[in-house]
């Protein structure tokens, strides 16, 4: 499972970042449940973070949580 994560201001609607200025509770799950694999755009850097100013896509990859227990 992939959850693909737009950067994309929306300042017109008065919030710029997904998951810390809309959406807060949905971009906390997905932090919990996903991990982050790839970034396309923004030179492929990926420690930019939602909310830059520029273009990205994030890629995010659901987490094995079926592995054996001890």
């Amino acid at each position: 499972e992939r959850i693909l994560v737009v950067n994309r201001p929306m300042r017109e609607f008065g919030l710029t970042s997904f998951g810390e200025d809309f959406y807060q509770r949905l971009g906390g799950w997905i932090v919990e449940h996903y991990d982050p694999v790839a970034t396309l755009g923004a030179d492929g850097d990926p420690t930019v973070r939602i909310g830059d100013p520029r273009f990205f896509i994030r890629i995010y990859a659901r987490r094995n949580t079926s592995a054996p227990q001890p």
